[in-house]
This record gives C-alpha cells, structure tokens and sequence, in this order.
C-alpha cells in the first residue's frame, strides 16, 4: 500500500533524473533526451524561467500533443517503493484553453495509472511551478512525464505552453521550502 506521508524535508531530495531539464539541447527541434507525440516544438529564447537562455514550448499538433521523458527499465526498477516529485515552469499564453499547460506523470502497472496537474484558466503569460508527487509501487513497469499542450482528448487546437526548469527527485513534496 502507499505510504501516507504528508511530505519530505528538501535535504532527502537528490540529484533530477530528467536529462536536458532546460531544454538547451536539441535535435533539430527535438530536445534531446526527450520524445515527441505529435507536438510542434520551438525552442523558446524569449519566454524563459530557467536562466540558461531557453524553454520549450510544446504546440498542439493533432490527436495528443505532448512532450514526454521516458524513464529507463533500470530507473523504474531502482524506484520502486519511492516517492519522486516531478515539477516543471510553465508558462500558458494568454487565450489558451483550462487544459494547455499540463503535466502528468503516467504509470503502467497500475489500475489507475496517471497523476495529472488540475486544469486551469491561468494563461496569463507568465510562469508558474507545477508539481506532482507520486508512489512508486512494485507493480509500476514503466514511467513517462508528459508535458501537455492542451487536452489528452482530441481537442485543443491552437493551445500551447512553455516549459523550463523540469525536474524529478526521488522523494514526497517537500514540507520544509517556501514556494514562491
């Protein structure tokens, strides 16, 4: 069963798992480490939280619309009965539907197999901090964190979001930082 912990002290965090977090590093407009399904991507120098120069921003292209990080067999079995924290900047335009923006972490394994981060109206152009916890059970086989441009449903033409600064650590949200 889970454990019910309400959160982690920030000194158990260790290390981001995530490869290319900044999205400095591209493949022709791919970043590198990272799988599209079916996303415009840009990489963006002009809206960016990071400091490192660049976010990337993920435009609906079709049925999905996403960006995802795939984590390897290895990564999967050493988290096994962890927590991680995933947590991207994300930057929603203004006029962009509630679904643009979000993140989800999806686990295969499990009868209920996704986390998302709640639909919002948010899109006012600047960068905001979502972040997911997640229990890793001994029946998870695979992980993804995808990165939304607008709904998983079909819909959602012409939404789109930036994303800077993603990271996944192993342990709870943590209890003892002031997010502002």
């Amino acid at each position: 069963s889970t454990p019910k912990i309400a959160c982690s002290p920030f000194s158990n965090f260790a290390g981001n798992i995530v490869t290319n977090a900044n999205f400095e590093n591209l493949t022709g407009t791919l970043p590198d480490g990272w799988v599209n399904q079916q996303a415009t991507l840009t990489q963006d120098n002009t809206n960016t939280a990071s400091g490192k120069g660049y976010s990337i921003n993920v435009a609906h292209n079709g049925a999905t619309g996403r960006l995802k990080f795939l984590f390897t067999t290895a990564q999967v079995n050493a988290l096994r009965g962890n927590w991680i924290t995933a947590s991207c900047l994300v930057r929603k335009p203004s006029g962009v539907s509630q679904y643009a923006g979000r993140m989800t972490i999806e686990a295969t394994g499990l009868a209920t197999g996704e986390l998302a981060s709640y639909a919002t109206s948010d899109g006012d152009g600047g960068f905001h901090r979502e972040v997911l916890s997640f229990f890793i059970s001994e029946s998870v086989t695979a992980l993804e964190l995808r990165l939304y441009a607008g709904t998983s449903f079909g819909s959602g033409a012409g939404d789109n979001a930036s994303y800077d600064r993603c990271t996944i650590s192993v342990g709870k949200l943590p209890c003892d930082v002031a997010f502002i």
